[in-house]
């Protein structure tokens, strides 16, 4: 009897917890996305950043 009780409180949990999931999932994905660029950026900066001390 506890377990046909504890299956329905499952099953409406995941409904709610499934879209925090996902949403949480998207942040990480557009965070991520953004700090990469970021990263690329910051490589290309430096980058030429050096170059032009060896340069001189």
């Amino acid at each position: 009897v506890s377990r046909s009780l504890e299956e329905p409180k499952e099953k409406s949990e995941c409904k709610f917890v499934n879209p925090l999931k996902t949403g949480v999932h998207i942040l990480h994905i557009l965070i991520g996305y953004i700090f990469d660029q970021c990263l690329v950026c910051y490589f290309l900066y430096f980058k030429s950043l050096y170059a032009l001390k060896h340069e001189r």
